[in-house]
């Protein structure tokens, strides 16, 4: 990955960083499994990807030692469903500045990554498509994941007008939740799965 500018690996840090590199093609990550197999911070910020694998994005190997992914600002458009998997112990995902339409087929998106933390979809769904099927799409891949130790939700400025009611439910371990910035005129959420909340952002 050297021979790219834009990408700088910190061997000390275990981190590979590729900022505006302007990727359009997501075989760049097969090159992180073949050439970086120790990394535990991976981040791809500002390329054109549109649309990740429905394969595994680093190759049919694991890699146990990656905890934070960033993948914010690639114009990801479709998730598909194998993309994560292989990183088994990921414990931060960052999705935010994409345009994420969410299909039947991308429910299984998060079910790779049991360990997940926190999860950044900041600014992440901003396209005008019909936002209930999002949410129904949205809140059944959630619940698919079975992230019981997530603890940090960012789902600021996604220009949300209503929320699911059930949104807090499938996190038990939830305690931040990051809503900052959107349109909501109300708030109806499941009061019963709040129990372990320290915090719902609201403010604009």
């Amino acid at each position: 990955m050297s021979d790219y500018a834009a990408c700088q690996c910190r061997e000390q840090d275990s981190e590979l960083s590729c900022i505006n590199a302007q990727f359009v093609d997501t075989d760049i990550f097969l090159h992180v499994n073949n050439l970086y197999r120790h990394l535990r911070k991976v981040t791809f910020h500002g390329n054109n990807f549109q649309d990740l694998p429905n394969s595994p994005l680093f190759g049919r190997n694991k890699h146990e030692n990656i905890e934070v992914l960033n993948i914010s600002a690639n114009y990801i458009v479709n998730l598909h469903s194998n993309a994560l998997r292989g990183m088994p112990n990921l414990l931060v995902l960052d999705l935010s500045n994409n345009e994420i339409v969410l299909k039947e087929e991308d429910i299984n998106f998060l079910s790779h990554t049991p360990k997940l933390k926190q999860l950044y979809l900041r600014r992440a769904f901003t396209l005008l498509v019909n936002r209930t099927v999002q949410f129904s799409l949205m809140m059944r891949m959630f619940r698919k994941a079975n992230l019981e130790q997530l603890n940090y939700i960012d789902l600021s400025y996604n220009y949300f007008t209503k929320l699911p009611y059930n949104l807090p439910c499938p996190f038990p371990s939830l305690k931040y939740l990051d809503l900052r910035q959107n349109f909501l005129q109300t708030i109806n959420l499941n009061t019963t799965c709040l129990s372990r909340i320290e915090t719902i952002d609201l403010s604009r």
